[in-house]
């Protein structure tokens, strides 16, 4: 439960700062069919196509997003007493 509520609050840095990433423009598709049903999929033959669909983050400051989920969950847990 704690990793995948740590994803969550990463994502949700990331559409506040998204300063704090660096994307990668990127087509992706999603399997759809067979053991890997429901995987995402990047290509690399696909890696230049025309209109990405998506922005892949390959690099976080993690000081910055580690600092501000910490201060974020302190301030919330302040508040609920």
């Amino acid at each position: 439960m704690i990793n995948i509520l740590h994803i969550y609050m990463v994502v949700v840095c990331a559409a506040i700062h998204p300063e704090w990433f660096t994307f990668l423009p990127m087509h992706l598709t999603c399997e759809t069919e067979g053991p890997s049903r429901g995987r995402t999929i990047g290509r690399l033959e696909d890696l230049r196509k025309e209109k990405p669909n998506v922005k892949v983050a390959i690099d976080i400051e993690a000081d910055k997003v580690s600092h501000d989920i910490c201060s974020s969950l302190e301030n919330w847990f302040k508040e609920s007493k």
